[in-house]
């Protein structure tokens, strides 16, 4: 098996949303140790935003797989299916 790094371009974007949401808690964290105590109520509120700006391109690939048969993606180590996506969905729902 050979390096592709098209091959892990093409399939990472399946993992955009999980990439987006480890970059927003990534900004929180940097934000609030910057940010004095007095200051960090906002962190809240961007944290709702991430959420909130994430949700759509969850939606975007449920609907895209709806009725699809599910696929392994980089070198199988993540499936693609609907229902992985409708779940990814409900936690963000939930957070």
């Amino acid at each position: 098996m050979s390096f592709d790094a098209g091959m892990i371009l093409k399939d990472g974007i399946v993992i955009l949303p999980e990439l987006l949401l480890f970059g927003f808690a990534f900004l929180i964290l940097i934000v609030g140790a910057i940010l004095p105590k007095e200051s960090r109520k906002s962190l809240g509120w961007l944290s709702f935003f991430g959420t909130i700006l994430i949700i759509p391109t969850v939606m975007r690939y449920l609907l895209q797989l709806e009725g699809a048969a599910g696929s392994p993606v980089l070198f199988g180590d993540v499936a693609v299916d609907a229902l992985a996506f409708f779940f990814k969905l409900i936690f963000l729902v939930g957070a």
